[in-house]
């Protein structure tokens, strides 16, 4: 299936800009075999449907003099969307004992940027707050809470560095930690 997705992108004023986007989820199907480890009987031999979520975005990106950038951006991530492909295998659970909420992921970031002679320096770092974005069980079965329990958000910091020569080579590098 083709989805689409759209952004806006508008010059504020010569130091601001507003970013605002649109990614649509997307579905595929594929076939699965599982079978039980001790009996070597087939679990499940039928397709099985993938999907990732779609997401909302809006950012800034705030230039504070020619070497400063700053940006945040939120992300509204529809989680919620992976709930109904969500296939119970064994047990007589019933798919809404098993939770996904929607989760609201916001992330800021600096670049420094310098020119050293004839090298074009830029240096990054940022921090990414994730939602859970796991699934958890609300039922009444002891063994299923303990399988799949509510986890926390997670930070995720990165950094980065960009160098650009003036004939043309570039070196990009990136770390990230979380």
């Amino acid at each position: 299936r083709i989805t689409v997705d759209g952004g806006v992108l508008v010059q504020a004023r010569d130091s601001i800009r507003l970013g605002f986007a649109h990614r649509q989820g997307a579905s595929w199907e594929m076939s699965r075999l599982a079978t039980h480890p001790s009996y070597k009987l087939p679990l499940d031999s039928g397709p099985t449907e993938f999907r990732s979520p779609s997401v909302f975005c809006g950012g800034v990106a705030w230039r504070l003099n020619p070497h400063v950038l700053v940006s945040a951006q939120m992300d509204y991530v529809l989680y919620q969307q992976l709930q109904s492909n969500l296939d119970i295998r064994q047990g007589a659970f019933k798919r809404d004992d098993y939770v996904l909420d929607n989760g609201w992921e916001p992330r800021l970031g600096v670049e420094l940027s310098r020119r050293i002679g004839s090298l074009s320096v830029q240096v990054r770092g940022g921090v990414h707050s994730q939602a859970p974005g796991a699934i958890r069980y609300v039922g009444q079965s002891p063994t299923e809470e303990l399988s799949f329990p509510a986890t926390k958000r997670r930070t995720i910091l990165a950094t980065g560095f960009s160098v650009v020569a003036r004939i043309g080579l570039r070196l990009d590098g990136a770390l990230r930690f979380g």
